[in-house]
Order: C-alpha cells, then structure tokens, then sequence
C-alpha cells in the first residue's frame, strides 16, 4: 500500500510517523480493517521526481549529449512506453519525433489561474483533513475550512507576483516555504520566486503553440 504525494525540497531516505500513520489510517479504514491486525515486514521509501508545474521534462539538455527523462510524478509507470519512444528518438533521431510540450527548457505550463489553484488546493486540502478524521467545533461550518486554507495560498500567489496557479499537490509545499523563516522549504520558494521573476508562466495554450 502506498504511496503519498506530499513534496519536499530533497530527497528523504527514512519514514515519518505522521505519513506512515496516515498511510495506515487510510488503508484501515478504507481498504480492510483486518489490516489492523496485519504485520509489517517491510517498509521502503522512495522519492517521486516532480517538476515546478508537475509535467515531465523529456528532450535534450542545456548540455551536448545531455537528455533527460524525469518529473514524470505519479505517471512515470504508466507513460514508459511512450517516454521511451521520445527519449530514443530524440538520442537516435527518429524520422517523425514525436511532438510534445514537455522540453526542459520550456517555461512552467499552467491549467489554473491563481485563484483557481487557491481554491482546488483549499478545497483538496479540507478534503484530506476530514479523510484523516478532522473534528471542527460543532459551532463551525466545513466552509470555514475552506476559507481558512485558501488564505495562505492567496497570500502566496500575492508574494509571487504571478497570476497563473500551480498545482494543488504544488502549493501546500510552496505556502510552506513562503512563510517560513529559514531552512530547505524557504530556499525552494525562493528559487522558484526568481524562476517565475514576476513574469508568470505560460499557459497551456500557449505552450502549445
């Protein structure tokens, strides 16, 4: 059973109790409660590679010889064959490549607006919350949840000086960093405040293009 989607700014080799109880809970309650009675013989752990915008990055380098095959996220097993047939026609020179918008020098391509991604993220962000047992006093309503969690990604788009939204599995990890003092989630939101320079990113459109 498995796996998170939860992003961090370097790689982690370990488990943590609050992911692997959250793993647990869910498999649990969801899937089997015999699983409450079931031994752990093994638990691994594993780093998905994901990009800015959460689409792969396939094509040449900025280096002669040099091409990559990586951000494929949750899709990496699933997309082999086709990546396989991009990859070896770009080192082999295939006679009809095969055209994609994924290059890694592209520009991060966007499917929401900022205030379409607050909202997604709030909204997935309840969503977990209430599948890991969130209790609110009984005087509030689920909507507060809602609005409490858009805020922080709203003050972020704000920070970041783009209109164009990221992805929600993005975001909690963005917001994090924005309003952290120090540390490795900190350096991240900066690197990708200077990558986006106030610019935003292009659309899909225009992307595809």
């Amino acid at each position: 059973m498995g796996a998170t989607n939860v992003v961090f700014a370097t790689p982690r080799t370990r488990p943590s109790a609050g992911l692997s109880h959250f793993l647990l809970q869910c498999a649990i309650d969801q899937l089997n409660n015999d699983f409450a009675f079931a031994q752990i013989d093994e638990w691994r752990v594993g780093n998905r590679p994901v990009s800015l915008d959460t689409f792969p990055l396939l094509g040449p380098g900025p280096l002669d010889r040099l091409h990559i095959a990586t951000g494929t996220y949750l899709d990496g097993f699933h997309n082999s064959p086709l990546i396989a047939r991009i990859m070896a026609d770009g080192i082999l020179g295939g006679a009809e490549p095969y055209v994609h918008p994924f290059l890694p020098n592209r520009r991060p391509i966007s499917v929401f607006t900022a205030a379409e991604s607050a909202a997604e993220t709030a909204y997935q962000g309840a969503c977990t919350g209430f599948e890991a047992s969130l209790v609110l006093p009984r005087l509030w309503r689920h909507q507060a949840v809602l609005a409490l969690l858009s805020s922080g990604a709203a003050h972020m788009y704000e920070d970041l000086g783009s209109p164009h939204g990221l992805s929600p599995d993005i975001v909690p990890f963005l917001v994090a960093g924005a309003f952290s003092e120090n540390g490795p989630d900190r350096a991240a939101y900066l690197r990708v405040k200077s990558l986006l320079g106030g610019r935003g990113a292009t659309s899909e459109l225009e992307t595809a293009r």
